[in-house]
């Protein structure tokens, strides 16, 4: 019976819609027209309101009518553009009431009975011709006298005029979406790479014919195999070398070597701006239905009550996908008495699945949640751009997970969980969740000081972050491969643990403070290099383990076991 009644409430607002759109085009169009008696009081009664600009006025109703028949639901009478046209039309319509309210002595009421005078007299020129002789004889009209009478009473004469072409400009800037800080920041920018071509052009010519020497600096320092930390070329294992083993598909034995590998520090590296790389929403029309909320508010109460329990309804919060209805329930009452009734009360809803917490962390109310009719769209932008994600710039590893029931973006960092399974049906957003991560970390962290290593047996998924210099190795997309690729980790593993101990040191933060400090007493070329964080993804685990399953398995109980304090941080999803 609930679903038979909500669709037929759906048809009743999309006949008044089409109603209502139908209406507005008739009425601008007798309007336009003068159709009869009828037609010239419309057009006067624009005309009262917007004077010279009544015409245009009745034709953007027309435009207005079409689209709120067509498209009412995604037509937003408070979008940044349509407050661009409130700002420009305002304006334009005090301006052009300028010569009433420019009196010797300002008097509110005989400017306000002259500028009717005039409006009136106009309307019965257009009622009685359909023609308007002079168009600016009545001013602004009804809105240009009030907020001119307003303004010039409260900021003088010149204080209207500035207020005026203040808000013709903002209009302006609202309607075409124009940034002047972005605008100033562009002239900056190429301010900028002017004067650095010049000094590059000035150091050419003053190297006199010199072979040109790159600008990056690349300082590699590490430690080897053995754990020792002494100058001499970064040794984690190298990209070259671990390709060619995994293209060889052999996993190393236990005492073989482990091949080394380069990490380059590029210190003209600069990470990403999120309005560079990220796409910036459009606004997101809100699609919380009110009174679905006082509907449900009632039902709960009611269904609770039929099982004997008081309780009313305190506080609703209103997720992206979730609600949550905060309850408070009469002393006395035991908790286990609503929460076994969670079934009943999503059969009361018409709800798949309902769940409830009790009590809610911090409060003495017991919440009641259940998925929203329709779900409002979270950005990564938006996610990215938080205050929670720009204050805590200094960790590498934390990343967005998306908003909470209250509108909260949710983080969490992957070297304090210390690994992650993100575990889902099809189309449940597994890689979405998994593509956040990554690029998350993409714009957070430097190349030397995060690695990444991806598993991708669908092959179409991780594949579009071939090339990136985050990565220690290309996409591996074979499940051999990946076993070879895995073993390396925790052959990696085991020789930072090696270095932890011949630096007297416990994990790698510990371990990279130690090189801070020897790197006080060490010159240029003899410093050594920070360990980074080694990030390993696997998509589709479930389908890895089909083909090389002890290998695999083998690998991940250890780096899960003890990666952990090593920096090397392992995320799997698998359906």
């Amino acid at each position: 019976m609930a679903k038979r009644r909500k669709k037929k409430i759906k048809l009743k607002e999309e006949y008044s819609n089409i109603i209502i759109g139908i209406f507005i085009i008739l009425f601008s169009i007798i309007g336009i027209f003068k159709f009869g008696p009828v037609g010239r009081i419309i057009s006067g009664i624009f005309m009262f309101l917007f004077v010279a600009f009544y015409i245009p006025m009745m034709i953007l109703f027309v435009i207005l009518g079409i689209i709120f028949l067509f498209k009412s639901d995604e037509f937003e009478f408070f979008s940044i553009r349509m407050l661009g046209i409130y700002f420009l039309l305002f304006g334009i319509l005090i301006l052009f009431h300028y010569k009433f309210n420019k009196t010797e002595h300002f008097d509110m009421a005989i400017v306000f009975k002259n500028s009717m005078d005039a409006l009136i007299k106009c309307f019965g020129e257009i009622y009685k011709t359909g023609k308007l002789t002079d168009w600016f004889a009545p001013g602004g009209g009804l809105i240009g006298c009030i907020f001119g009478m307003i303004l010039t009473k409260l900021l003088s004469y010149t204080g209207m005029l500035v207020i005026a072409w203040v808000m013709i400009g903002i209009g302006v800037l609202l309607f075409t979406g124009f940034s002047i800080i972005d605008f100033l920041k562009n002239d900056v920018e190429i301010v900028k790479e002017k004067v650095k071509e010049k000094k590059e052009k000035k150091d050419e010519e003053d190297d006199d014919g010199k072979d040109e020497i790159d600008e990056e600096i690349e300082e590699e320092l590490g430690y080897t195999i053995n754990g020792q930390a002494i100058p001499g070329k970064r040794t984690i294992n190298s990209l070259e070398d671990l390709t060619k083993n995994i293209k060889e598909e052999e996993v190393p034995k236990e005492k073989e070597e482990v091949p080394k590998n380069d990490v380059v520090m590029n210190k003209n590296y600069r990470l990403p701006r999120n309005d560079e790389v990220l796409v910036k929403p459009k606004s997101v029309k809100n699609t919380t239905d009110y009174g679905q909320i006082d509907e449900n508010k009632v039902k709960l109460v009611q269904v609770l009550k039929d099982f004997g329990i008081a309780a009313t309804v305190v506080n609703v919060n209103v997720g992206p996908a979730v609600s949550q209805y905060e309850l408070e329930i009469a002393s006395g009452t035991r908790v286990n008495k609503i929460t076994s009734i969670n079934r009943e009360i999503a059969l009361a809803l018409a709800k798949k699945d309902v769940r409830i917490e009790a009590p809610i962390p911090g409060k003495n109310t017991v919440g009641v949640e259940f998925a929203n009719e329709q779900a409002t769209p979270v950005s990564f932008y938006e996610m990215m751009a938080s205050k929670k994600i720009i204050d805590k710039a200094d960790k590498k590893l934390m990343v967005p997970l998306g908003k909470s029931i209250m509108g909260d973006v949710e983080t969490c960092e992957i070297n304090k969980m210390p690994h992650l399974l993100i575990a889902g049906t099809t189309g449940s957003g597994k890689s979405v969740c998994v593509n956040g991560i990554i690029c998350s970390i993409l714009m957070r962290a430097r190349p030397d000081e995060v690695k990444l290593a991806m598993v991708d047996p669908k092959v179409v998924e991780l594949s579009v972050y071939n090339g990136v210099p985050h990565l220690l190795a290309p996409v591996v997309t074979e499940p051999k491969k990946a076993a070879v690729l895995l073993a390396k980790m925790v052959q990696e593993m085991e020789d930072r643990y090696q270095t932890f101990s011949d630096s007297r040191t416990k994990n790698i933060e510990g371990y990279n403070e130690y090189v801070e400090k020897e790197n006080l007493s060490l010159e240029e070329d003899a410093k050594l290099t920070k360990m980074p964080y080694i990030v390993v993804i696997i998509d589709e685990l479930a389908d890895l383990m089909m083909v090389a399953a002890k290998e695999v398995e083998d690998s991940i109980l250890r780096i899960t076991q003890k990666a952990r304090a090593a920096g090397i941080h392992l995320i799997v999803a698998t359906q």
